[in-house]
C-alpha cells in the first residue's frame, strides 16, 4: 500500500493541503474494511495495543527517537504516542522528495514510502482509537515459525514460549560475563521473598511486572564486575542496557538495567541518563522499589555459602522488622545484620521506614 500511494499520489514537490486530505480519506476507505473486521471481534469496552513491525515503522521510530532527543537505541520495544508521529509527519510532509533523501537515517528507498507509511499508521491509530504505538523487529516470519511450533506440539503456548525465552536469554547472559547463578538464586529468592511480603509498602507491584523484572536484575546485577569491580552497578547497567535481553521489550530492558544501577551506592539524580532512558513516571517508580528491594536482598547475601535461607518481615508504624532465619540455628548472622542495617539511610530516605533487625 506505501508503494501504490507513493506511485499514484506522490510527485516531486512537498504535499499540499487539499492533496494531503484526499491522501488520507482514500487511506481511511482503503482500511476500512479491515478495521471494521477488528473493532466487529471486540467485546464492548474492550481495548487493544497496536504493534508494528516493517521497516516504515522502525525508521520512524528512529526519527521520532531523535527529534524527542533521546540517546540512540534499539527500536524492539520501543514505545511512541500518536501525537509523536503527528509532530514528525507535520515536519516530512514540507520537504521534496530531495530533501527527505538527504535525511541520513533513511535509505534512498525509504525516503520514497517514508510519508505514506506514516500517514497510513497515523490513519490506523485514529480509526482504532490508540493512543500508543509499539515497534517490534521481529515480523511475520517469527511468528509463522511459533504458529507452526504449537500446532505441532512443541510448543503448549505463546505465553509459555515468552517465559522460557526470557529465562533461558537471562541465563545466557550470566554465563557469558562469568555471573555466579547460585549466589544469584539465592539473592533472587531472597528478593522475591521481600517483594512479596511488601505489598503496598516497599511497592504496589500488584500485577508483578516488577517482580519479573526483579528476578532478571538478580541475575545480571554483577554482569559489570566482570569489567571492574569498582563502580561495577554503573558497569552493569551498561551492559544490560546494551545485551540481547529477547523477550523483553526495551523499556523492560531499560528498568532491568535501571534496578542494577540502582541497588547500591546513591538514589537516582534527574543527571543520570539511566534515570533519564525511563520514560515514564511508572518505569520509574518501578526500578527505584525494585532496587530498593534488590539492594536489602544483596545485604544478606555475603558469604560463599548461604546463611540466611528466609526472612520474616513484620511492618508497623513506621517501621520495617527483618527476622532472619539462618541455615545453621547454631551461627549468629552478624555479618548479615550488620550489612542490612546499612541499608537504613536509603529505606528512610525513600520510603520514610525505620529498619530494625532480629
Amino acid at each position: 500500500m506505501q508503494s501504490d500511494l507513493k506511485n499514484d499520489f506522490f510527485q516531486d514537490e512537498p504535499l499540499t493541503n487539499s492533496r494531503l486530505d484526499f491522501i488520507k480519506t482514500f487511506i481511511q476507505g482503503s482500511l476500512e474494511p479491515s478495521i471494521g473486521k477488528i473493532k466487529r471481534r471486540l467485546d464492548k469496552n474492550e481495548s487493544i495495543s497496536m504493534i508494528a513491525t516493517s521497516g516504515t515503522a522502525i525508521a520512524l521510530g528512529n526519527l521520532i527517537s531523535s527529534d524527542l532527543g533521546e540517546p540512540k537505541q534499539k527500536m524492539h520495544g520501543y514505545k511512541f504516542e500518536k501525537s509523536n508521529l503527528e509532530a514528525l509527519l507535520s515536519k516530512l510532509i514540507k520537504l521534496t522528495p530531495f530533501d527527505l533523501r538527504k535525511i541520513p537515517s533513511l535509505s534512498e528507498r525509504r525516503s520514497e514510502i517514508i510519508i505514506p507509511g506514516g500517514l497510513i499508521l497515523n490513519t490506523s491509530m485514529e480509526m482504532l482509537n490508540i493512543s500508543e504505538l509499539t515497534i517490534s523487529e521481529r515480523a511475520l516470519r517469527e511468528g509463522l515459525v511459533i504458529d507452526w511450533m504449537i500446532r505441532k506440539g512443541m510448543l503448549t503456548s505463546r505465553f509459555s514460549l515468552q517465559s522460557n525465552i526470557r529465562k533461558t536469554t537471562v541465563m545466557h547472559q550470566a554465563d557469558k560475563f562469568s555471573v555466579d547463578k547460585v549466589r544469584a538464586e539465592r539473592v533472587a529468592s531472597l528478593a522475591l521473598q521481600i517483594h512479596d511480603q511488601t505489598r503496598y509498602v516497599l511497592h504496589n507491584d500488584l500485577q508483578n511486572k516488577g517482580r519479573n523484572l526483579l528476578w532478571a536484575a538478580c541475575f545480571l546485577c554483577n554482569t559489570g564486575k566482570q569489567i571492574n569491580l569498582s563502580a561495577y552497578h554503573k558497569h552493569s547497567w551498561y551492559l544490560i542496557r546494551n545485551c540481547e535481553l529477547l523477550g523483553y521489550s526495551l523499556s523492560e530492558k531499560n528498568i532491568i538495567a535501571a534496578i542494577a544501577r540502582y541497588h547500591r551506592k546513591t538514589l537516582p539524580k534527574k543527571r543520570h541518563e539511566s534515570w533519564q532512558v525511563l520514560i515514564s513516571k511508572e518505569d520509574k517508580e518501578i526500578a527505584l522499589d525494585m532496587a530498593l528491594i534488590l539492594r536489602l536482598a544483596s545485604s544478606l547475601d555475603k558469604r560463599p555459602n548461604p546463611e540466611i535461607l528466609k526472612v520474616n518481615l513484620k511492618i508497623s508504624d513506621n517501621q520495617i522488622l527483618f527476622k532472619l532465619i539462618s541455615a545453621n540455628s547454631s551461627n549468629q548472622p552478624l555479618l548479615e545484620k550488620w550489612s542490612l542495617k546499612s541499608c537504613s539511610q536509603i529505606l528512610k530516605e525513600s520510603k520514610g521506614l525505620d529498619l530494625k533487625v532480629i
